[in-house]
């Protein structure tokens, strides 16, 4: 077990994600960046665990950032399939439960796999379940045809807004803020959402588009890429006023167009289990399931 400050760890802890999580779509430099960039109590602690001189999982501890509950962990534990059933995860589980100690948490969730056994390993620790998400899989060459534009709509990049991006805070906040899911984002300020979700990477700026709406932002979808043939969906989403005139599936199908031309063959998204219209989007999309994760919580 080592704390995470190899920066040659991090190509190997992305190989273990995606073969834990194959619709985790990331770089060796994203993880770098989320992992070592960060400062002080805001700062994500990461154990890795190898075995047999190579990296067999990975655990995160990150403190919640999004909302505005204090005192508010997330734990990401991940070990590689090749090393599941040798003692990997409960290792990685007494690093965090050391971390936590320090920490003192209202609140911990922890992400996990939605299979029997993640189940029980996440109650053994005193979690309980709270929500679900659908892990979908798209084949770009599949694409459906753009659906007609509604009227008055226009398009752009996160390109477009590189010398003043605020904007994208607004519209991005502006959806969020009653989207179903288990997570809040009510403390998105407009310095993390810089530092830690358009800071990333991986995010796509050319790919990822916004729709105005007789000149107002109206619909975002942005897209991350790890520098292949593969994308996942960041986020899509409308303002409240603009909803209902198809523009989440406009906007999200321009930005998968986008996406193809580069020569991305396939597309992963995720979505809350309870958020049924975008759930319907994907499926028109022609997205199919392939996995689920589960978010589980303890309280002190």
């Amino acid at each position: 077990m080592d704390p995470y400050h190899r920066p040659a760890d991090a190509p190997a802890a992305v190989a273990v994600a995606r073969a834990a999580q194959p619709q985790v779509v990331t770089s060796a430099a994203a993880f770098r960046r989320r992992f070592s960039a960060a400062s002080g109590h805001d700062r994500p602690t990461t154990s890795v665990a190898e075995h047999g001189g190579a990296v067999a999982g990975y655990a995160a501890v990150e403190p919640n950032g999004f909302s505005s509950a204090p005192r508010h962990v997330y734990v990401r534990l991940t070990v590689h399939p090749l090393h599941r059933g040798r003692g990997v995860g409960s290792a990685l589980a007494d690093a965090v439960e050391r971390h936590l100690h320090a920490l003192e948490p209202a609140a911990t969730r922890l992400w996990g796999a939605g299979d029997d056994a993640s189940r029980a390993f996440a109650r053994r620790h005193g979690f309980v379940e709270r929500g679900e998400s659908r892990a979908q899989r798209l084949d770009l060459a599949t694409l459906p045809p753009v659906p007609p534009a509604p009227a008055g709509v226009r398009l752009l990049s996160y390109a477009d807004f590189a010398d003043g991006p605020r904007p994208l805070h607004e519209i991005e906040t502006s959806c969020l803020a009653d989207e179903p899911s288990a997570v809040s984002f009510d403390g998105l300020t407009y310095d993390v959402w810089r530092d830690r979700l358009r800071g990333d990477p991986d995010l796509d700026r050319e790919l990822s588009v916004v729709t105005l709406l007789d000149g107002r932002a109206a619909g975002v979808a942005t897209l991350t890429t790890d520098g292949g043939r593969t994308c996942a969906s960041a986020f899509t989403g409308t303002v409240p006023a603009a909803r209902g005139r198809g523009l989440a599936a406009y906007t999200k199908t321009m930005a998968l167009y986008r996406a193809r031309d580069r020569g991305v063959r396939t597309a992963y998204t995720l979505n809350d289990a309870a958020n049924g219209p975008m759930l319907a989007v994907n499926a028109r999309l022609g997205y199919r399931p392939i996995a689920t994760e589960v978010l589980h919580t303890r309280e002190r």
